[in-house]
């Protein structure tokens, strides 16, 4: 049926496909019941530090709005993508020590909070507590603090990344100190109304950082779990609400493998999260339940993909069932026959949105993520880092150059990814459950991925029902799905960005290259 005719109307209603013979069949099994969705993210990180200071009122209204508002417009389309989560970075201080930081990209240099002296000057990072304030206001329910670095002042050689050792940059007196700076910081936030959910203190701690791009912090396991413990002992001080997330590992394989190239740091799930892990955390009251990490590097192969995540999900339901998992944190770093150049160069287009799509539905519907977090939510650079993407007004040729002059204002550019992204963001929401589908072909896994692709969700409460197909194929598709009741259908391909296309029942066109969401009335 690659040549099906329908038509998508816009500010309308879909012209049915009831009449077309379906390409692909499904059918929604409520009773069965997976894991409770609890955010879809992004991170601050480093620019906003810039543009929320800095930039035009309205230009930072506008990004607030499609990064975090759930509002409709009048044709019935969504305003922006409605995070869920939103990642605000603390800093450690490169900012203030200039070139000893070692941080190469002045743009990535961070303000710290806290002086030397042991004082704290909440002025800082005032651009990123500008987002920070937007979130809040436009109804995200959720924020989280992360940290990659000691602030430099408690760390060993005196910076915020160590090139020269695998051991922790920070004093063997610090770790206390360490865990009451992340103490203030949570209590005052929340004594003005900016509280966070969440604090995540270790970011990917299996990286040696010697490459002197950002602030990060390498730490073994042992070490990690000094940091935890101080941070959990501090926590019961000051009688804090348990709210450390430990984990954001570099990726799936130091959660599940005792054999990496970095054996002090890798096999976490037995030796941090498991009951009788060597340096098991399940003891400690204020550090959630909670198994995070990234999803770099294991997305290519499919068969690795699939094998990798099927691991994950069954070693987590085996080894910690009382841990929930979260995929933190993602970008495309790898080079695939779909994305060859990897990492470098923008792609505003289909082709980058179908691939973290799939990723996206790979992490949910066979690892069982409760969670998944893009990395940069604004980017300056030619990477494909970024939800949406700033540029100067006039074309500078440095790379450094054009980055600081966004400092006070820019051009604004959207991805198709920011709204393939928010085809699950936007629609499926806190608290709904993932539930159960069966299917009329007798595809494999890694036929789907490379096909037709389909997740399902539940308001437990209501039975309102969400479903995301994704579309790999070049060709239009008729998909007919049972046990769903007349629904909104939103449309992100080529042409369109999470538009609202009207109504259908049961069979929908699917449109090529396309991520379509629909929403049970």
């Amino acid at each position: 049926m690659g040549n099906s005719k329908f038509i998508w109307l816009i500010c309308g209603s879909l012209l049915c496909a009831c009449s077309e013979k379906a390409d692909f069949s499904y059918e929604l099994q409520p009773e069965q019941r997976f894991q409770t969705i609890h955010n879809f993210a992004a991170s601050d990180a480093w620019h906003l530090q810039y543009i929320g200071k800095n930039w035009p009122e309205a230009k930072k209204e506008h990004m607030a709005d499609l990064l975090f508002s759930q509002e409709l417009d009048s044709c019935g389309n969504p305003r922006g993508i409605g995070l869920s989560m939103w990642r605000f970075n603390v800093g450690a201080g490169s900012y203030e020590i200039g070139e000893r930081s070692m941080i190469e990209r002045k743009s990535k240099r961070m303000e710290c909070f806290m002086l030397p002296d042991g004082s704290y000057d909440w002025n800082k990072q005032s651009g990123q507590q500008w987002f920070l304030r937007a979130a809040k206001k436009r109804g995200v329910p959720y924020t989280l603090a992360f940290s990659n670095a000691a602030p430099y002042f408690m760390s060993r050689n005196g910076s915020t990344f160590s090139p020269d050792s695998l051991a922790i940059n920070l004093r063997p007196d610090q770790y206390r100190n360490l865990a009451l700076f992340f103490a203030t910081v949570m209590q005052h936030f929340d004594s003005i109304g900016l509280a966070f959910d969440y604090i995540s203190p270790l970011n990917e701690p299996q990286v040696d950082w010697w490459n002197a791009r950002q602030e990060g912090m390498y730490a073994t396991n042992k070490e990690c779990y000094k940091v935890l413990d101080a941070m959990n002992k501090v926590w019961k001080e000051r009688g804090m609400k348990p709210d450390i997330v430990f984990g954001e590992a570099a990726d799936y394989n130091f959660l599940l493998n005792d054999n990496t190239y970095r054996p002090q740091v890798d096999n976490q799930l037995v030796e941090l999260y498991s009951d009788g892990g060597i340096y098991s955390t399940s003891t400690m009251e204020n550090v959630l339940p909670i198994v995070s990490a990234h999803a770099y590097w294991t997305t290519w192969p499919l068969d690795v993909m699939i094998k990798t995540r099927q691991t994950l999900a069954d070693r987590i339901r085996t080894m910690t069932p009382a841990h929930d998992f979260w995929m933190t944190e993602y970008c495309i770093l790898e080079k695939t026959p779909m994305i060859p150049e990897g990492n470098s160069q923008r792609d505003l287009g289909m082709r980058t949105a179908l691939y973290v799509s799939r990723i996206i539905h790979a992490d949910l519907a066979i690892a069982n993520s409760c969670a998944w977090g893009w990395w940069l939510a604004i980017s300056p650079w030619d990477h494909k880092d970024g939800l949406i993407y700033v540029e100067p007004q006039k074309p500078i040729d440095d790379i450094e150059e054009a980055t600081m002059s966004l400092r006070y204002d820019g051009n604004i550019v959207t991805t198709k990814l920011l709204w393939a992204l928010g085809n699950y963001s936007r629609f499926v929401r806190p608290g709904m459950v993932r539930i159960g589908i069966t299917s009329g072909q007798k595809n494999s896994i890694e036929d789907e991925l490379q096909g037709i692709m389909l997740s399902a969700y539940m308001e437990p409460q209501t039975g309102k029902k969400v479903v995301v197909l994704i579309n790999m194929l070049e060709s239009n598709k008729i998909v007919e799905i049972g046990n769903l009741n007349d629904a909104k259908i939103y449309v992100t391909d080529e042409n369109h960005n999470l538009e609202y296309m009207g109504e259908g029942c049961h069979k929908f066109g699917i449109n090529a290259r396309s991520v379509v969401t629909l929403v049970e009335n």
